[in-house]
């Protein structure tokens, strides 16, 4: 470890100076215990160690407290308790953050997954657009906030996202929302609301699974609705239709043949709410 190396005492830790940049001054009491000093002049109590022995044994480096809150022989007790614990294979750090893990809430996990989570794909860690991700927080504060928010994330299980999923695709979470100093958007629920929702909120848990927050995401297994059929092949009759249209271009030796002109010829496809579409690939 590189540092500076001395007996500390509250005395010492009170007079060290802050640099350019950051350093630790070491304990030569105990090991690895030692004071954090920022270039801003802020100071913190650490402790370096190793959980277990060996090869496989797992290390960390923990803040203790504040200088200015903990005093320099109370840290050291702290560090000696983290050592002996952690030489037999218990780790104090661990078992805090599970306590505060257990109390931390679904919206508070949509809220750090939003800072950090959301602003990258979680495969590939390219950064993913502002808007976009802005609006999935925003969505999920409208639909999963009012029924699960307040449920700590360790507690949330399948049948809950089920009752979340229906709840979205009846219209339960529908409302308006204020979104600048006078406008209000009409956020609706409906199928493809919850199957959005329910994908986004897998997306959350993934990211508490990541930093070892929960060990099982409560999504999977949701069954989610079925999307809208957006792409078809062309029926035999129509097939054929298109191969007469065509035909008759080619005869006519119409050298302006494209998607338009054909498309006027040919007895349209309906489509979603009345419009009509025809499916074309300049492939075939």
């Amino acid at each position: 470890m590189s540092g500076i190396k001395r007996k500390l005492t509250q005395k010492y830790v009170d007079a060290v100076a802050p640099e350019g940049k950051r350093f630790i001054v070491w304990d030569t009491e105990i090991a690895a215990f030692g004071s954090r000093v920022l270039s801003t002049g802020a100071k913190a109590y650490i402790i370096c160690y190793r959980i277990g022995q060996g090869r496989l044994a797992r290390e960390r480096m923990i803040t203790l407290g504040k200088a200015g809150s903990l005093r320099c022989e109370a840290g050291r007790r702290k560090a000696k308790d983290f050592r002996s614990e952690a030489r037999i294979g218990l780790d104090l750090e661990a078992e805090r953050r599970r306590d505060e893990i257990g109390i931390m809430k679904v919206s508070a996990l949509i809220e750090m997954w939003g800072k950090e989570g959301a602003p990258f794909n979680r495969r590939t860690g390219a950064p993913r657009k502002a808007t976009r991700y802005n609006d999935d927080i925003r969505l999920l504060r409208v639909h999963v906030n009012p029924i699960l928010g307040k449920l700590p994330i360790t507690s949330v299980k399948k049948h809950e996202i089920v009752r979340l999923r229906d709840a979205i695709a009846t219209g339960v979470t529908a409302m308006k929302v204020k979104t600048k100093s006078r406008g209000i958007q009409e956020v609706k629920g409906g199928i493809g609301a919850a199957r959005r929702m329910i994908a986004m909120l897998k997306s959350v848990f993934a990211y508490a699974i990541d930093l070892e927050l929960l060990e099982k995401n409560p999504c999977h297994g949701v069954r989610i609705p079925p999307g809208v059929q957006r792409e078809r092949y062309l029926t035999q009759a129509e097939a054929q239709r298109l191969g007469d249209v065509l035909s008759a271009f080619e005869t006519r030796g119409d050298p302006q043949i494209g998607p338009r002109r054909i498309y006027a010829n040919l007895a349209p496809v309906k489509g979603k709410k009345g419009r009509y579409v025809l499916l074309w690939n300049a492939k075939d």
